[in-house]
């Protein structure tokens, strides 16, 4: 798996997902890369089996594929089946529109306070 950050490869890929929200994956995958991509979903906490890999293989047919941070730990063990496949994982960065400070400050404060015993 390509973990470096950087943009999809370019070009048509497949997002494969074992998230609640697959089509938001997808939209993503497409903000950010440069051809079509087709989604290949799996149901939320989906575990993969190496069938699924192969499944992953035979329906990207040459494209490179996406995943989450949170599936690619899961399929980073079966991958064997995809070395001649480009897989690359998508990142998630939170970004606060408003609010962090106060959040930072509740946190902080909790954290500071002593735990019963």
């Amino acid at each position: 798996m390509d973990g470096a950050p950087g943009r999809p490869a370019a070009g048509n890929l497949l997002a494969v997902c074992g998230i609640g929200r697959p089509d938001a994956f997808a939209k993503a995958v497409a903000r950010e890369g440069t051809g079509a991509v087709e989604l290949f979903s799996f149901p939320d906490h989906h575990p993969f089996t190496s069938a699924d890999v192969a499944r992953m293989a035979a329906r990207a047919a040459g494209r490179s594929i996406v995943v989450t941070e949170k599936d690619a730990v899961k399929l980073e063990p079966l991958l064997g089946a995809l070395a001649s496949v480009p897989v690359h994982v998508m990142s998630d960065r939170f970004v606060w529109d408003w609010g962090e400070q106060v959040v930072r400050q509740r946190i902080t404060a909790m954290v500071a306070e002593p735990r019963p015993t």
